[in-house]
Order: structure tokens, then sequence, then C-alpha cells
């Protein structure tokens, strides 16, 4: 009776433990989804990811009014191009870095990260966003201030328009956007001062709470003369915000 009673105890014991075991591998799955899933939610909308969990093989957006952000961190790519330090280092150091500013994409889950560098971020291009212009320019300048702290010099700029957004691939899927802001917005990041945020005229009016400076009408590559403003963000913003930069009125052409 006592070895039936020692058996039928151990055998209770190691069924609990395998419940334990399994329950702990189903925790640690589910936690990987879950990660796995705000992985894909930060880099492809949930509106794509439904559709393709459809079946539907093309997926592109013909989109009336988003908002595009380049952020461009001057000194990681002269790093990138310039350092004498072995590939693993230098992936390791750039990687620290971004992992900040990806951090930032939890407080704002319109907005989509397309690129690392130049960091590319997007909003309103999947499904209407009634403010993407102040949660993409909200963005761009918690990372040039994220930046700043890291002794980074960084600029950004933004605009706002037409484009076209779509999934390219079909096992290795990029969601990419395409169109004239596309180009202007990233034209508008390379001539913006260190340490600010630049904006088109079609962005500043739907930022009305932001009190930017007048830079003028400066030329782009492509498109001419055009209108644009500018914010100081670091505090080591170029000299130019500090040479006769008009301030402008906010939320009106």
């Amino acid at each position: 009776g006592v070895l039936v009673g020692l058996s039928i105890e151990r055998n209770s014991r190691t069924a609990w433990v395998e419940e334990q075991t399994l329950l702990a591998e189903k925790n640690a799955i589910d936690k990987s989804v879950s990660t796995t899933e705000r992985m894909l939610l930060n880099c492809i909308p949930s509106v794509v990811l439904q559709q393709l969990g459809k079946g539907e093989k093309s997926v592109v957006h013909d989109v009336e009014s988003a908002s595009v952000g380049f952020i461009l961190f001057d000194d990681i790519i002269s790093v990138t191009n310039n350092s004498s330090e072995s590939p693993s280092d230098l992936v390791v150091k750039i990687n620290s870095f971004i992992g900040l500013v990806d951090d930032l994409l939890a407080k704002t889950p319109d907005v989509i990260k397309l690129k690392n560098i130049p960091y590319v971020v997007v909003c309103g291009c999947s499904q209407p966003v009634a403010d993407h212009a102040q949660q993409i320019a909200d963005f761009c300048i918690a990372a040039l201030q994220t930046a700043s702290k890291a002794n980074i010099r960084a600029r950004a700029g933004v605009h706002t328009g037409r484009l076209c957004a779509g999934l390219l691939g079909t096992t290795n899927f990029i969601y990419d956007i395409f169109g004239d802001s596309v180009n202007i917005a990233a034209r508008i990041s390379h001539s913006a001062p260190v340490g600010t945020l630049q904006v088109s005229q079609e962005t500043r009016f739907r930022l009305p709470n932001i009190v930017f400076a007048s830079r003028g009408r400066i030329y782009l590559k492509g498109k001419g003369k055009v209108q644009t403003y500018v914010l100081a963000v670091s505090d080591n913003a170029d000299e130019f915000l500090h040479r006769g930069s008009t301030p402008s009125e906010t939320g009106s052409l």
C-alpha cells in the first residue's frame, strides 16, 4: 500500500511538473507572438496585415493626404562612411542609438517606420488619421531631442501631401511609400539646419500649435524655390536661426 501511494504521489508530481512546463512554454510562445506582432505593427500597418491575412496578394493605397518625415543623423552617416571600427562593433553602436528612437514609436501607434538610415516615418497612409502632421512632427521633435542628448547631430524634414503606399514582395515583405511628397520630404530634410525640424508650407498649415521661423523660399532640387519653416529643437541648432530668421504666424498660409 505504501509503495502504491508513493507511486501515485510521484506520478502526480511528474504530471504537475509537466503541466507547469507546458504552461511556461505556452506563455513564452504567447509573449514571443505578442512581441512579433508589435514589431510588425511598427513596420506594417494593421490594416495591411489584415488584408494579407485575407489572402490579398496586392496591397496598394492611393492616399490623398499623409505626412512623411525624414530624420538624418549626420554623425551616424559620417561614422558609417569613415569609421575604422569593425563592422560588428559599428552595428552594435548604431543599433544602440536607433533602439532609443524606436522606443518612441510605442508612444505614437499611428506612426509607421519605413527605414533606419535615413530614419523615415509616415502617418496617415493606410487609414485616415486626422492629426497625421502633428504626430509626425511630434515624433521628429522627440527624435531630435534624443539625438541631442546622445551628442549626435541630426536634422529632420516633413512634408504633407498625396502619396502611394504599398507592400512589396511575396515572401520578404517591405512596406514602402512613393510619390512626389516623399521626394519633397527627403529634400527638405537634407536642407534643414542641424538641430532643427524643417517643414513645408503644406505641413506648417496643419500645425497651429507650433511657432516656426520662416526660412523664406529655398531651392530644392527638381522643385525650384519652395517656402519652408524651421523649429529649433537642439541647443546646438545652426547659427542660421539667430541671424534674422522671421517668426511666422501659426496655422495659416
